[in-house]
């Protein structure tokens, strides 16, 4: 199932996917939206940058979407080859991957031992 990352569908208990897959009687292939990881993504490189600020008023976002039309959008670099990004997204990757495994296991019964 493809979905946005909200709360109102990903809950692990009321959620929108956990309730139709009790409606189904079955666990379905959890899809998020690529647009929306994407955002959490870059939420992490803005939350390295600019620690103090947060929100979606942010002055350099909000300046940002004015000039996106001035941006030459055929020369730019991929934020990945920063290895402090990498090491980031790297870090909320797994602990994302860990969560979900854990939610799984303890919806199961069962307890996760991981060790890195």
């Amino acid at each position: 199932m493809c979905f946005d990352t909200t709360p109102l569908n990903t809950g692990h208990k009321g959620g929108v996917c956990a309730v139709l897959e009790k409606k189904l009687g079955k666990q379905l292939l959890h899809f998020a939206c690529r647009y929306h990881v994407y955002e959490l993504i870059l939420r992490a490189v803005v939350e390295i940058y600019w620690p103090e600020i947060n929100g979606p008023d942010m002055p350099t976002l909000k300046r940002f979407q004015r000039k996106w039309q001035e941006i030459d959008q055929t020369d730019y670099d991929v934020g990945l080859k920063d290895k402090l990004i990498c090491q980031v997204l790297k870090n909320v990757i797994l602990n994302f991957v860990l969560h979900r495994l854990k939610v799984a296991f303890h919806l199961k019964g069962l307890r996760l031992k991981y060790q890195e």
